[in-house]
Order: C-alpha cells, then structure tokens, then sequence
C-alpha cells in the first residue's frame, strides 16, 4: 500500500464517508482502483471528496454498482451514491442510544 492509501486506513472518518469504508473493505485505493478500471489517485480523489465522480450519475460508469457487487453488499450501491444518507442513519442509531434505545424512543414519541 503506497503512503497515499496509507491515509485510508480504518478511522472514526470511515464510518461517515461510505466510500473510504468500501476502499479500506476493498483493500486500499490501487485494489479498488483496478476493480473499477481507473488510476488509483482517483480513488484518492473519490475518498477525498466523499463522493463517486459525476459520471456516476450520468449513467457513464458504474463505480457504485462494481464495489457493492465486490464487497456482497456490506457497503450498498445506494450508500455510496448518497453519502449522506449513511451520516442521517448515524445520527438516528445515536439519538436512539442517548434516549435508551428504540423501544424507549417508540414510547417516548407514543406520549
């Protein structure tokens, strides 16, 4: 792993870009870069950014679908296309635990 992907390792920043967490499942920036056909400095940029390019959207490349297929879903398409859609998840898991959990948090809006 060259020093550049070294940046990807697991960290707190993982958890809340899906994208550096399907790198660092993936193996790192050059294993994910040859997986999509493309340079592993994009992978960098992808990571950097928090998002897959806009081709992604334009229906030009299938990044998202390649790495979801790669990692058998631990990290799903519509996460990686959304990124914030994984921050809104955490934050809910954390307003659930600071309440006492779901059942609590059913309870207390039941009231």
């Amino acid at each position: 792993m060259n020093k550049s992907c070294a940046l990807f390792l697991p960290t707190k920043a993982t958890q809340t870009n899906p994208i550096k967490e399907a790198v660092v499942l993936l193996g790192g920036c050059a294993t994910t870069g040859r997986l999509c056909g493309v340079s592993g400095k994009a992978v960098i940029k992808w990571c950097a950014k928090g998002r897959l390019p806009r081709t992604e959207w334009t229906g030009e490349t299938d990044y998202a679908t390649r790495i979801s297929a790669a990692l058998k879903g631990r990290v799903s398409k519509k996460r990686l296309l959304d990124p914030e859609s994984f921050a809104a998840e955490k934050e809910r898991r954390a307003d659930q635990k600071h309440l006492g959990g779901p059942r609590k948090l059913a309870s207390i809006a039941a009231a």
